[in-house]
């Protein structure tokens, strides 16, 4: 068996590994990344610089700004080998490896040093239905979107706990696939166990507004799970935030447990007496929206989107007769809250009004110059 002595290897291609080959460049190494699968970027990022989705941003900008890293990584002259499983590491720190891709074959590698960053594993384990058809591991389902494009073709129930759960409901709807609920079987006991690091939690809030912005669009797509804000934050701002970003209720920490429980009652009470309907069309003139059954319909005539110009048209007719601007359509439609310099929003714009317009007596999407767009009907 042939060796290779090298003074750093790097295992893993995530965004660890990743990082740790490109910050050893930097200091004069030149690691080899060995990576299991064909492309970098690990689960997080997988298949982010060959994404097989027509619009990746469905996946969200945390996704795309993965391209960057993938990016330098692959112009920075790496010795990279995909598509190669580590083996074993022995006690002399020489580890076997063997290499599937072509002109590949088993050695050893002899390092200096080694960085392990093997990241996250998907692992199945035995629930009560697992094997029943259609039922999977959110995991799994995450990386069919990533890697094959592939999306249940009915709408979903996601049942879990944790912040993938709801991500991953974001992603659906995104992709134009509808939830049909969200079941968090997160324990009331490990929630307040984990209020004692909501200090280390405050010290980036910005991942706190990430989860805000969830639920905000988790509530918009119709999914009306009840949910209670348990916070440090106690200003009226972060109060504000938090019930207008999708909850139904917002408790400032220290509170009193007796005060918690009947909270919890009330929301309990206003599921069981039911509220509202929800909102199930949307309808402007002669544009009608399905949002159960996702179809478009104009004049009675079927109109056939894609999953982002779907999107793009149901935030127009919820803000019908309203001028709408190209900041708010990158963060309403695309969750961009920087300004991604490119013409995006006009494309699809210019793409929708041929499909909802062309054929049609009355235009309905209109350019307001200087300022945004507006669906209605001109007087």
């Amino acid at each position: 068996m042939s060796v290779k002595l090298v003074d750093l290897l790097v295992i893993g291609a995530g965004p660890a590994g990743l990082a740790a080959v490109l910050e050893a460049k930097r200091h004069g190494l030149s690691p080899p990344g060995v990576e299991e699968n064909a492309l970098p970027g690990g689960q997080i990022y997988r298949s982010v610089s060959r994404s097989p989705l027509a619009d990746p941003g469905v996946l969200g900008p945390d996704y795309l700004h993965g391209r960057a890293l993938v990016d330098a990584f692959m112009a920075a002259g790496i010795d990279y080998w995909p598509q190669t499983l580590a083996w074993q590491i022995g006690a002399d720190k020489r580890v076997s490896v063997t290499r599937q891709s072509a002109g590949g074959g088993t050695l050893q590698i002899e390092a200096g040093a080694i960085v392990l960053a093997g990241g996250a594993q998907e692992r199945p384990f035995p629930i009560p239905g697992w094997t029943l058809p259609g039922v999977m591991g959110v995991g799994a389902a995450q990386t069919l979107l990533k890697a094959s494009a592939l999306v249940p073709d009915t709408p979903a129930v996601l049942a879990g706990c944790g912040p993938l759960l709801y991500l991953f409901a974001w992603q659906l709807i995104n992709a134009g696939v509808p939830v049909r609920a969200i079941l968090d079987t997160a324990q009331a006991g490990g929630r307040r166990e984990a209020l004692r690091h909501a200090g280390g939690a405050l010290k980036a809030p910005s991942y706190l507004m990430k989860g805000f912005k969830l639920l905000r669009a988790i509530r918009a797509a119709g999914v009306t799970t009840p949910v209670l804000i348990l916070s440090a934050m106690s200003t009226p701002e972060d109060r504000v935030a938090g019930l207008t970003s999708g909850s139904d209720d917002y408790l400032t920490k220290p509170f009193v447990f007796a005060e918690l429980l009947a909270r919890v009652r009330l929301l309990v009470r206003r599921g069981q007496a039911g509220g509202a309907a929800p909102e199930t069309k949307l309808v402007c003139d002669d544009l009608e929206m399905d949002l159960l059954a996702h179809r478009v319909k104009r004049a009675g005539k079927p109109v056939d989107l894609q999953p982002r110009e779907f999107r793009l048209l149901e935030y127009l007719l919820r803000h019908v007769d309203q001028v709408v601007t190209r900041t708010m359509l990158l963060e309403g439609v695309w969750d961009y809250h920087f300004d991604p310099g490119t013409n995006v929003t006009d494309v699809h714009i210019s793409r929708l009004r041929k499909k909802i317009d062309e054929g049609f007596a009355r235009p309905l999407l209109h350019t307001v110059r200087g300022a945004g767009y507006k669906l209605g009907v001109e007087r």
